[in-house]
């Protein structure tokens, strides 16, 4: 088996360039199926780690029921500040004022990943957290 060859196809549940682009430096072949699930815009429980972890986990769902067989791979990434989840902006001004609100803080990143395994469902999902 060459280096980076798998053993399982291996199947990024994300239409994001970035982590397409991460996925391509590793060297492993992959093949792309976003999720396309609508993300909350609010932490439910009130809590980030939740948060991203309950996202990936449902991204990683969304593509492993129409996968006979292979390691789908799903995350999520925000940034958290005074409680809240900083979502992606709106437009520019929404931009402008997410980069105010950040400016001279340490705020949050949390990303939350879930790697589904098929056809035994066997799932393995974490979360990391680094301070900005």
């Amino acid at each position: 088996m060459a280096p980076h060859e798998l053993p399982f196809r291996l199947i990024l549940a994300s239409g994001s360039q970035g982590r397409r682009w991460l996925m391509q430096q590793a060297g492993y072949p992959f093949e792309v199926k976003p999720s396309n699930i609508d993300e909350p815009t609010e932490a439910r429980l009130g809590d980030c780690r939740h948060y991203v972890g309950e996202l990936a986990w449902l991204k990683a769902a969304a593509v492993a029921r129409d996968v006979a067989d292979g390691l789908v791979i799903a995350a999520d990434t925000v940034g958290w500040l005074g409680g809240k989840v900083i979502g992606k902006p709106e437009g520019e001004a929404d931009a402008r004022r997410i980069i105010r609100s950040l400016s001279g803080t340490v705020h949050e990143l949390w990303t939350g990943v879930c790697l589904w395994l098929r056809p035994g469902d066997w799932q393995f999902c974490w979360q990391e957290r680094s301070l900005v």
